[in-house]
């Protein structure tokens, strides 16, 4: 059996607080610039302040 070959994908997953957003778009367009394949942000901001573990 053989395994489909698959492609290696790099990006960089960048901080969501709104006094960083210049920073932010700066990576952005860096990471476009060196030819990354992803670039994330989260779409729920949490801290470590207000976070907590969820029992497993």
């Amino acid at each position: 059996m053989t395994t489909p070959e698959r492609k290696a994908l790099f990006g960089a997953g960048i901080g969501t607080a709104i006094g960083a957003a210049p920073e932010t778009l700066r990576l952005a367009d860096r990471a476009d610039y060196e030819g990354l394949d992803l670039f994330t942000v989260s779409d729920h901001p949490i801290s470590a302040a207000t976070w907590t573990p969820t029992p497993s």
